[in-house]
């Protein structure tokens, strides 16, 4: 299971992946701009950005898959990422797919 550590450093937000299948142990995760073209590249949180749209479709994605990432991300930043008051945070992929699933479940969708 990977888990997802946020943060806000001097140089923007990072996000390492610990992956224990990794032949490394883990990873910096990448923005997915090629799936949603109207973002901007860079990951933020706290607030309902742009930055904070591509955290939580960058996440959905590696944690899920790319299509469940293009369905939620929006409602995922708005419950999840906007909202964070602090300087970092974590997620496990196992938060990130409940997350999501109580998101479908609202929708009325089956997954």
């Amino acid at each position: 299971m990977k888990h997802y550590v946020i943060e806000r450093t001097t140089d923007g937000v990072q996000v390492d992946v610990i992956d224990g299948t990794s032949p490394t142990g883990g990873y910096a995760l990448p923005p997915r701009p090629e799936l949603a073209k109207h973002l901007v590249s860079n990951f933020d949180f706290g607030r309902a950005a742009p930055g904070s749209a591509m955290l939580a479709l960058a996440l959905i994605a590696d944690a899920i898959d790319d299509e469940t990432a293009l369905k939620h991300y929006q409602a995922f930043k708005a419950r999840v990422i906007a909202p964070q008051e602090c300087d970092a945070f974590e997620l496990s992929q196992e938060d990130i797919k409940q997350i999501v699933a109580g998101l479908e479940r609202q929708k009325g969708w089956a997954r």
